[in-house]
């Protein structure tokens, strides 16, 4: 995989992070919460294993760590 298709592909996931965090926080109702949060970690996954695929350190923890503090609140 190029590392142009790379972080193209990191971009997205990137963006769909992002946004899925956004809605989770304008949203009260706990169960969209909790697709926001699904959502994101689904994002965090398909990054990190496409990282692993060509061999390279995954995202920063700082993402996952965003992940988790969402989920506890």
């Amino acid at each position: 995989m190029s590392d142009k298709l790379l972080h193209s592909i990191n971009n997205q996931l990137a963006v769909v992070m992002g946004n899925a965090e956004l809605l989770g926080l304008k949203v009260e109702n706990r169960n969209t919460q909790e697709t926001c949060r699904e959502i994101q970690a689904a994002a965090f996954k398909i990054n990190r294993l496409m990282f692993e695929y060509v061999g390279r350190k995954s995202v920063s923890s700082r993402t996952s760590d965003l992940i988790k503090i969402n989920r506890a609140s």
